[in-house]
């Protein structure tokens, strides 16, 4: 297995977070399950796509160029015998500035990015013949540049983002709307549109991802009471049903089952 990121130029990393890289090979592929992180991304496989599975355990095979939105719920894909794709990471509004659909839309869905992005065809041609991730990484560049709508920047909504990160979610959506001089109705409207959740909802996954990380990086045995407090979280209770709501099971069974992918991509 093969996992590795490359940071966008200067000029798109107000609306890029990263690129990233994945290739395995495998005789028995694995369900893997991606949680809740607030970035949507393109994902393009230049070799077998994965498949996801719905909520009725049916498997469906992913397109080939994929857009993902934001994620509510956990998300459980099956790796493919020989998987490889190139990911572009957006920043949490960064998608909305490339398509011509309000992002809530596309919340919890992936759909075939041709129905999303304008003249992809050529972009896509560009990494299935790409032998190289610089090759590839420099096809995501040429793609982003000129498929932006640099008239489309939401300072507004970025400076809420950045508000909602710097207090790791514990915000009201009240005050949030008064810091940036905005109603609250107005507030949620473009949030909607350029990010895909609600600002509540936006606040409750960066409060999960601070505790997913907390979690992540503590040997056990986890001192629940303290990191619950620090995440923001009132008792292990709440802590717990949150982290049920985004990623599906207990933090500990959670944790302890996750695969090399998953691992990967949810701690990127």
């Amino acid at each position: 297995m093969r996992y590795q990121e490359y940071k966008p130029p200067i000029e798109l990393a107000a609306w890029i977070k990263l690129f990233w890289v994945f290739e395995s090979r495998s005789n028995d592929p694995v369900p893997e399950t991606i949680v809740a992180d607030g970035f949507p991304e393109l994902i393009i496989h230049f070799r077998s796509p994965f498949a996801e599975v719905d909520r009725s355990g049916e498997f469906l095979k992913q397109p080939a160029v994929v857009a993902c939105g934001q994620l509510t719920r956990p998300l459980v894909l099956h790796s493919s015998l020989d998987a490889g794709m190139i990911g572009i990471r957006f920043q949490p509004s960064g998608m909305a500035p490339f398509v011509s659909i309000p992002m809530q839309s596309i919340t919890d869905a992936r759909v075939p990015a041709e129905n999303l992005f304008v003249d992809i065809d050529q972009f896509v041609e560009e990494i299935m013949e790409s032998s190289s991730d610089a090759q590839r990484v420099a096809a995501c560049n040429r793609f982003l540049f000129r498929s932006i709508d640099f008239d489309h920047d939401n300072i507004c909504i970025r400076r809420a983002l950045e508000t909602i990160m710097l207090a790791r979610g514990n915000i009201s959506v009240e005050s949030l709307a008064t810091l940036i001089g905005r109603s609250r109705r107005s507030l949620e409207l473009a949030f909607q549109k350029e990010v895909g959740t609600s600002p509540k909802m936006y606040c409750r996954i960066t409060r999960f991802r601070h505790l997913f990380d907390a979690l992540s990086s503590n040997d056990l045995p986890v001192n629940w009471v303290q990191i619950a407090l620090d995440s923001g979280f009132f008792d292990q209770s709440h802590l717990i049903r949150d982290f049920r709501r985004f990623a599906g099971d207990s933090p500990t069974s959670f944790l302890a089952d996750q695969t090399s992918f998953a691992n990967s991509v949810n701690q990127a």
